[in-house]
C-alpha cells in the first residue's frame, strides 16, 4: 500500500467529516480506493457492513440470478454497480425481493423509488456480487439481448430457482383464463428458458415475435396453457404477487 504524507491523510479525514462517500474522496485526491479506505477504517472504523454470500442456499442464489437475467443490469466501471429494475405499480414484491437480497447478501440494498417514470431500482455496489453473477452468467454488448446461463445442467432445486425469479422479472400471468407466458429478447435464454421447461416436465410453446420496426429486435415467448399453466405456478411458487391468480391457487 501507498504511504501518504501526513497532509494528504488529514485531507482523507477532513473530507470524510465533510460527509464525502469512499468513492467521493478517492476521486478527488485520486488515490488508490483500498489506501483510502485502509485510512478511513483506522479513523473511523468499519462504516458499511461488507457483503457475505451465502452459496449454500442453492434455491436462493438461483432465483436471484433468474431476477437479474430478466430485470438486472451491472456497471462494473461505476463501483461494480448491480441493480434491479422493478415497476412501481409491484411494490409488495419490491419487499419480498429487498428481503430475499438481504437473506442472500446479508447486507440491505439500496432502494430508489422514481414515481414519476414507474420505477424502483433496487441497487448494490459490490465487486464480489458482480464476479458471483458472471460465474453463472454470461453477456456480451447490451445484456438484455445475449444474456444466458452459462449452463442448464444444473439440479432440479436450481433450475426451479432461476424459473422463478426469471418468470417474477418477465414473466406474465393472464387473469381470466389458465395462461402464462415468459418473454425475452435473448434468442439463447429463450432457448434455455424452452429446455429448462421441458426438464421439469411441461410441453411449452414457443414463438418468435417480430416486431416490423427496423430497429427492434425480435422478442421470443415460452407459453403454457390451461392444466399446465396451473401446475407450473404450483411448481415453482412465485414470489411476485402480480404472477399469481385465483385460477392457479384452486
Amino acid at each position: 500500500m501507498r504511504i501518504l504524507t501526513k497532509e494528504q491523510v488529514e485531507k482523507i479525514l477532513n473530507l470524510r467529516k465533510k460527509g464525502k462517500s469512499l468513492t467521493e474522496i478517492y476521486k478527488i485526491l485520486e488515490l488508490k480506493k483500498t489506501t483510502v479506505y485502509y485510512h478511513l477504517r483506522k479513523n473511523f472504523g468499519r462504516s458499511y457492513k461488507l457483503v457475505n454470500i451465502r452459496q449454500d442456499d442453492i434455491e436462493l442464489l438461483s432465483e436471484m440470478l433468474g431476477v437479474f437475467a430478466a430485470d438486472g443490469g451491472a456497471v462494473p466501471q461505476s463501483d461494480y454497480q448491480i441493480v434491479f429494475y422493478i415497476g412501481m405499480n409491484e411494490e409488495k414484491y419490491i419487499k419480498k425481493l429487498t428481503v430475499l437480497l438481504h437473506k442472500l447478501f446479508s447486507k440491505e440494498p439500496k432502494v430508489y423509488k422514481y414515481k414519476k417514470i414507474n420505477k424502483c431500482l433496487i441497487k448494490y455496489k459490490s465487486k464480489d456480487i458482480y464476479l458471483f453473477i458472471r460465474k453463472y452468467l454470461l453477456w456480451e454488448g447490451k445484456k438484455t439481448y445475449s444474456v444466458r446461463l452459462k449452463t442448464i445442467n444444473q439440479n432440479i432445486e436450481f433450475l426451479i430457482g432461476f424459473l422463478r425469479g426469471y418468470f417474477d422479472g418477465d414473466g406474465y400471468s393472464v387473469k381470466d383464463y389458465k395462461k402464462i407466458s415468459i418473454g425475452t429478447s435473448s434468442i439463447k435464454m429463450s432457448q434455455q428458458l424452452f429446455k429448462i421447461m421441458k426438464k421439469l416436465g411441461f410441453n411449452p410453446a414457443y414463438k418468435k415475435h417480430a416486431d416490423r420496426r427496423s430497429n427492434r429486435k425480435p422478442h421470443y415467448i415460452i407459453s403454457l396453457k390451461s392444466q399446465e399453466a396451473k401446475d407450473f405456478i404450483m411448481k415453482i411458487q412465485p414470489n411476485n404477487p402480480n404472477r399469481i391468480r385465483k385460477w392457479a391457487m384452486g
